[in-house]
């Protein structure tokens, strides 16, 4: 028979079909296995339990929230502030007469504050700031000295009024200190029949004017004339 003859069926052998067969199958098995492994896979491995009580499997839970202690709370009611106690002192005698001196002014005989030089004008404030305790801005508008405030226009209201025209019933000199003595207020107006009596003995009986003959009392020019007891609104120009 010849090469091209193929009119004879070939002999089928079973069992070596059977085998090639298993070993085509168990080889691609094989490759698969390899690639999976190769790439990671999909699927993470299973977690095997534990026994280690520092390990919790437990699910988390949550923390207890913190109330607002706003919510139901009753709203804050302003306070009235009180204002601050002031000791009503006995007018005394100046103790910077030595510092008004060597500003070549005579505490005796103080001009008005408008005809003071530079030199004895700034001097004389800081008496003032010294007299009262404060700085400089507690009469004066910080950046901008010259603009008129409140305080400046009663402070040379009283230099006029009292440094100028007053003294002690002993004629001593009155300056600031003898009544602020290092504070800004000097009457404790709360009860006003107190304030009256310490006026009284300290304002009309303790002091004097220096002109012979000029009213001096309650009602003085520079006080409480016409029973105005507002004086210092407009010593004050209007200003607050």
């Amino acid at each position: 028979m010849s090469c091209g003859d193929t009119s004879r069926p070939l002999a089928y052998d079973a069992p070596m079909f059977r085998a090639k067969l298993l070993s085509v199958l168990l080889l691609g098995s094989v490759a698969s296995a390899a690639s999976l492994a190769a790439c990671g896979g999909n699927e993470s491995a299973p977690v095997a339990p534990t026994n280690d009580p520092a390990v919790s499997t437990a699910p988390p839970t949550e923390a207890p929230s913190t109330p607002d202690a706003s919510v139901g709370a009753p709203l804050a009611t302003a306070v009235p502030e009180v204002p601050a106690k002031v000791t009503m002192s006995p007018i005394r005698s100046s103790a910077l007469l030595a510092k008004l001196t060597e500003l070549k002014l005579d505490p005796k005989a103080l001009p008005s504050l408008h005809k003071l030089t530079k030199d004895q004008r700034n001097g004389v404030m800081k008496l003032f700031a010294e007299s009262l305790g404060i700085s400089c801005n507690g009469c004066h508008e910080e950046g901008a000295f010259k603009n008129p405030t409140r305080r400046k226009n009663i402070a040379s209201k009283m230099w006029d009024e009292y440094a100028v025209k007053l003294s002690m019933t002993s004629g001593e000199p009155l300056f600031c200190d003898s009544c602020h003595q290092g504070r800004a207020k000097v009457l404790d107006r709360t009860d006003k029949k107190v304030v009256a009596k310490w006026m009284g003995e300290n304002f009309d009986q303790g002091l004097k004017q220096k002109a012979k003959g000029a009213e001096h009392g309650c009602g003085a020019a520079q006080c409480h004339k016409d029973e105005d007891y507002q004086f210092l609104t407009k010593w004050s120009g209007g200003l607050k």
